[in-house]
Order: C-alpha cells, then sequence, then structure tokens
C-alpha cells in the first residue's frame, strides 16, 4: 500500500492461486543520470514534512472481457515520524461504484500502513496481519501467500509514488532502465520480475489549466520479461477451483504504465495515472484460442490539508 492506494480487490479467481510464490530479489538499481546532452538534468528529491496531510481522490475504471465497472475511492493520507523514517496511513476512506469489493478495499487501506525513509526508500508495511484476516486467509500457507501478495502491492504503490523517482537525475528524453519485482499486471497473485523504463517528460503544470509548469511530468512503464512471462503462464494454467480443468493458456502479454505530476524538489505528488492491461490467450475445448483483455485505469487528485 502507498499514498497512491489503487484499489486491491480482485475479483478474478486467477489473480489470486498463485500467491504462495516467494518473493523476488531485490531490484537493481541504476546510478542517478549524469550530465550531458542538450539539456541539464533534474534532480529529484524527496522531501516530504512529517506532518502532511492530503485529500486523495481516486477514479478508477476497469474493463473485464465484455463488462465494464466503475468506482470513486476517497481518503485522507496522513504522514507521521516513525522512528528515523515516516509512516503513510490512510483515515477515512470511502468508496461508491458498481466494482467488486469496494468495502474490502477501504477495509484494507485503512488496515495497512507503509513504513518509509526519510529518503523515500519503502522499508516495511504494518498491519499485515490484520489485512490477512480481512482477507479470510485460514490457514498457513494461505496466511503466507497472502502477505507476500500484499507486501508487493505496497511496495510497488511506492515505486510508482516516489521509490522510483527519488534521488535520480533524469534528463529528457534519456530513460533510464532497470528490473521491480512486483507481479504482473492485473493479476497480483502471480509474481514476476518486471522491466522497467523510467523517464521525465518534462515541465508540467501542478494543476490541470495552471498556467505556470512548476512540476515536472515522469512517466513510468514495466511489463515482464519473456521469463516472467513463461513463469506466468504456468501458473496461470493451474489456477482454477477444484475439480475444474485447467486453463489452456497458450499466451500472455501485460503492461502498466504509470504518469505523475510531481514538484521536482520534494516529489509532493498532485496528480497520477495509472493503466494496466492484461491478454492471455485462451484455447478453447473446440480448439480456437480466444484472446482474452482486461484493462485497468487510475486516476488521482491530490489536495494538500496542511499548510507546506
Amino acid at each position: 500500500m502507498a499514498a497512491s492506494r489503487r484499489p486491491l480487490a480482485v475479483p478474478a479467481a486467477v489473480a489470486l492461486v498463485a500467491l504462495g510464490a516467494s518473493g523476488c530479489a531485490a531490484p537493481s538499481r541504476p546510478s542517478p543520470g549524469a550530465p550531458g546532452g542538450p539539456e541539464a538534468p533534474v534532480h529529484l528529491a524527496f522531501a516530504w514534512p512529517p506532518d502532511l496531510q492530503a485529500r486523495v481522490t481516486v477514479d478508477h475504471r476497469e474493463w473485464r472481457g465484455s463488462e465494464a465497472g466503475r468506482a470513486r475511492y476517497a481518503h485522507r493520507m496522513v504522514v507521521a515520524p516513525e522512528g528515523r523514517g515516516l509512516r503513510v496511513s490512510v483515515r477515512d476512506a470511502e468508496a461508491e461504484g458498481n466494482t467488486p469489493g469496494l468495502e474490502l478495499n477501504v477495509a484494507l487501506n485503512e488496515t495497512l500502513d507503509q513504513i518509509v525513509g526519510r529518503d523515500g526508500t519503502y522499508l516495511r508495511t504494518d498491519g499485515l496481519e490484520r489485512a490477512v484476516d480481512i482477507l479470510g486467509a485460514d490457514d498457513e500457507e494461505s496466511r503466507a501467500s497472502s502477505r507476500l501478495a500484499l507486501e508487493r502491492i505496497a511496495a510497488l504503490d511506492w515505486e510508482l509514488m516516489v521509490g522510483a523517482w527519488a534521488g535520480r537525475s533524469l534528463i529528457p528524453g534519456q530513460p533510464v532502465s532497470y528490473q521491480f519485482p512486483a507481479a504482473v499486471p492485473l493479476l497480483p497473485g502471480v509474481p514476476a520480475l518486471l522491466d522497467v523504463e523510467v523517464a521525465l517528460a518534462g515541465p508540467a503544470p501542478c494543476e490541470e489549466g495552471e498556467g505556470a509548469a512548476r512540476c515536472v511530468e515522469l512517466t513510468w512503464r514495466a511489463s515482464p520479461g519473456p521469463r516472467a512471462r513463461a513463469a506466468a503462464v504456468e501458473r496461470v494454467q493451474g489456477a482454477r477451483g477444484e475439480g475444474a480443468p485447467p486453463l489452456a493458456v497458450e499466451g500472455l502479454q501485460a503492461s502498466m504504465e504509470a504518469r505523475l505530476v510531481a514538484e521536482p524538489d520534494t516529489l509532493l505528488p498532485h496528480r497520477l495515472l495509472v493503466r494496466e492491461e492484461l491478454r492471455l490467450g485462451v484455447r478453447q475445448p473446440g480448439g480456437d484460442v480466444e484472446e482474452m483483455v482486461d484493462r485497468s485505469e487510475d486516476r488521482y487528485r491530490f489536495a494538500r490539508e496542511t499548510e507546506l
């Protein structure tokens, strides 16, 4: 979980059955970009105040095959000192819409707190045991796998908001690549090492319609590589209920894109857009291969409630 708080509940059974995989290795991090080229690098620094509070609204849309859903989430993001770091919490969460799992998402969001370093490094998530109880995991294997899945979601959420950017120096037109351990987009129970590319799109107004470009727009694009896709296909093929025949999955393509508008000297967020897409080729009993397509889109707005 992170300041962004993307919806967590997933109605598709294939998203959760593979939760038992162990976590991946820590991501490899390139050093910040060096000066050079026609434009000077823009340095991105994490400097959230320890008493930050902001009102966050999320417009969530999803398309699962021929079905579409929409929901609106709102909460207060509360930051407080935690040892030598910061605790990022959600309070007063609410949701409305026609997508599954609204109440579950609200409960999970208010249960999980992120603990991060003063330099923007993700450290851990508190409240995992209570969250596992809310999910209804009853045996130790299920609890352990659910705990790992929630931790992956938490780390990825923070990566999109701060982790990918803190301490970097980026030059427009010169993307930086690295790998990040997360899950297959729209399959949170299927771990995968994602190939990531981050870039500085350029200056941007902090608020839509604002004249001055005081913020910067940052882009984050990721997809699982060939080995991660092959491993994911194996997991999804066994992702059916007891007694049901396995899915005959013959291809998987997945991608995730985020666009963050933030203040470069603090990484205080103003707007965030996250899009995910999953395409599965499934062979039907008659022999034809049908492509199953799921997509989601989340649009965030941040309004601060304290003087910065």
